[in-house]
């Protein structure tokens, strides 16, 4: 049983929830972000916000707690871990190893910040995660479009693969359209903020020309789009065959 009184240096689990919820919302800033407030930081793919968590937590109880806030089966919470986010900046002399991942028994330091993420790859990825754990699939979706649109996934990248990275990014488009309810579609229109949806490169080389193209195969595939889940399913399919590893 855990300890939770002050001679064992550390808070129950219990306690250390409280701090989890206290979230960054939407509209916070990236200086606010690097702020070290004391507690610990991890990037959750799912919300687009920073969880926070108490200092003394080990790097497996951030993971047991973020898997059951996310509902994840227990069966696939071994195919998560935290990884140092790309955001995150090392104070002199501490050096960053890139892609490393924090080891179960470790304790987090509260001057970098975090993200959690799916780090194994199931075989057969399309249809097993599925049927392992679906909340599982959805959460590697949002992951890899984290990704795709940070740039993160080294074989995806502009300009050797401008074409995939726009048919992905409109996939992504016509999900979150479908996923907005009638309020959100009248408040904003997923078609106009395409930008929002492109690697910043390919943006940056292409604004002339393929804002008119992507609104264009958009408003052509959202009149027979498929479902969600599949395209979603999609998504994750294509994105990982073309990045296999």
């Amino acid at each position: 049983d855990r300890m939770d009184d002050s001679s064992s240096g550390r808070t129950s689990l219990a306690d250390s929830a409280s701090l989890t919820n206290s979230s960054l919302r939407s509209g916070t800033s990236s200086q606010s972000i690097h702020t070290n407030d004391g507690t610990i930081r991890v990037f959750n793919f799912t919300t687009g916000e920073f969880e926070r968590f108490h200092p003394n937590m080990l790097c497996e109880e951030i993971c047991n707690m973020m898997c059951r806030q996310l509902g994840i089966a227990p069966i696939a919470q071994l195919l998560y871990g935290i990884r140092e986010h790309s955001t995150s900046r090392r104070p002199s002399p501490l050096v960053r190893l890139d892609l490393t991942w924090c080891l179960p028994g470790e304790r987090l330091n509260c001057q970098l910040v975090y993200c959690f993420r799916m780090r194994f790859r199931v075989p057969e990825l399309d249809s097993q995660l599925e049927l392992i754990d679906g909340r599982s699939h959805k959460f590697l979706y949002r992951q890899m479009r984290y990704d795709m649109r940070t740039e993160q996934i080294p074989e995806i990248r502009y300009p050797e693969h401008k074409d995939k990275s726009t048919g992905l990014a409109v996939m992504d488009m016509l999900i979150d359209d479908q996923e907005q309810s009638e309020d959100q579609q009248a408040m904003r229109s997923i078609e106009k903020l395409y930008k929002l949806y492109l690697p910043p490169s390919l943006w940056r080389a292409h604004s002339f020309f393929v804002g008119s193209k992507i609104r264009e195969v958009f408003r052509s595939l959202k009149a027979n789009s498929l479902s969600v889940e599949r395209l979603k399913w999609h998504y994750v399919h294509q994105v990982s065959h073309l990045a296999p590893t």
